[in-house]
């Protein structure tokens, strides 16, 4: 993932996106038996989700909608060259929506702000543009409308639009607000203008409706301990928020602490390994106290009943 899980997600910029979904799900490895996985790259890389691909005439612009009911719209002429020259014919778009705290983990697409605190998220989407294999880039001035649905759910007007960048380190990748595109509520979805590309744009763009949880909370130090050696499984540890859609990577060598751990709240840790081609997990359920320390085991594990497991905390 951003530091080792998704390899992809690993090369410290938003070409994680543009390598990792380039492959369709296949069993590592060739040869080797289905379940097999030599790390935990390796398991995401085989089941996350993979992005669609649309075609739409710039000239004309055109819309699409996804299987999850994320309308995107496209102004007439809004693609340009990098070099801001005109673009005609057709233009293919990778696009992928993210709502589930399960595809989040999966991606390494969780909702840590930059700050360090963690953000509720109402949806998540990839997309990059190319012509003939080259990138192209947005105008600025006609914004494509990205209309994710909030599938019944209040409407949540503090919601805000972020982008996705490196940190600080340079090294993981977290939400940033954005300054550059703007999101509005509507009575049943959230409308994301979105005027600019990230750069470079052979990496894709990120972006995120979200808005800071756990406001006027105390935050304490959660310390996640192993039983099991990190560096022997390639140990990831997630942090899960119960009916909050949030959910960060906490990163550590030895023991994996979180500073911003909401006082009260109830979370699930999530550990996940591999060794010796076998996958393990563990499912810990907490409610968070002030400095709180909590042990956790890697047990040995499948790939359905992981999936399973964090599909149930959705």
């Amino acid at each position: 993932m951003k530091k080792a899980v998704l390899t992809c997600i690993t090369a410290y910029t938003l070409l994680i996106l543009t390598s990792c979904f380039k492959e369709p799900n296949k069993v590592p490895g060739g040869d080797r038996p289905a379940g097999w996985f030599e790390s935990v790259d390796e398991f995401c890389d085989h089941v996350k989700p993979r992005p669609y691909i649309f075609s739409v005439n710039n000239q004309n612009g055109g819309s699409f909608t996804t299987p999850k009911g994320t309308v995107v719209t496209i102004p007439s002429n809004v693609f340009v060259t990098q070099t801001n020259g005109p673009v005609t014919g057709d233009v293919l778009v990778e696009f992928l929506d993210v709502f589930k705290k399960s595809d989040m983990l999966l991606l390494d697409m969780g909702t840590e702000w930059a700050n360090g605190g963690a953000l509720e998220s109402t949806g998540e989407f990839f997309v990059r543009a190319t012509q003939n294999n080259v990138p192209v880039i947005l105008n600025g001035v006609n914004p494509i409308q990205v209309e994710l649905p909030a599938f019944n759910n209040p409407i949540d007007t503090g919601m805000t639009a972020f982008d996705a960048a490196p940190d600080t380190t340079g090294q993981n990748l977290v939400w940033w607000n954005s300054g550059q595109n703007s999101l509005v509520a509507t009575q049943s979805s959230y409308i994301f203008y979105l005027y600019q590309f990230s750069s470079p744009a052979s990496n894709g763009t990120m972006c995120n409706s979200d808005q800071p949880c756990f406001q006027n909370v105390p935050m304490a130090t959660l310390t996640m301990v192993p039983t099991n050696s990190p560096a022997e499984f390639g140990t990831e540890v997630f942090l899960c928020f119960t009916g909050v859609n949030a959910m960060v990577h906490v990163y550590g060598a030895q023991n994996f602490p979180y500073s911003f751990a909401p006082v009260g709240y109830q979370a699930t840790l999530i550990a996940i390994g591999a060794k010796d081609g076998k996958l393990y997990s563990s499912f810990t359920p907490l409610t968070i106290t002030n400095n709180m320390t909590v042990n956790f085991t890697l047990t040995e594990t499948t790939e359905t009943a992981f999936k399973a497991a964090i599909d149930a905390l959705n």
